[in-house]
């Protein structure tokens, strides 16, 4: 059976990576930009979050 809920090791690598690389340039841009650590940490984490929610 097809189940779509059933992820390859492969595909939940590619999420997971997916994920920490968009939160960790988020994290290099609010840096860049000047934003307080914490804030910049923050929304990295829930830039990363929601990509993980919509893949």
């Amino acid at each position: 059976m097809n189940d779509p809920h059933s992820g390859t090791t492969s595909e939940v690598l590619r999420k997971s990576t997916v994920s920490v690389l968009t939160g960790g340039l988020t994290w290099v841009i609010a840096n860049l930009t000047g934003q307080q650590k914490e804030w910049g940490l923050l929304f990295s984490a829930f830039v990363g979050a929601v990509v993980l929610m919509v893949q």
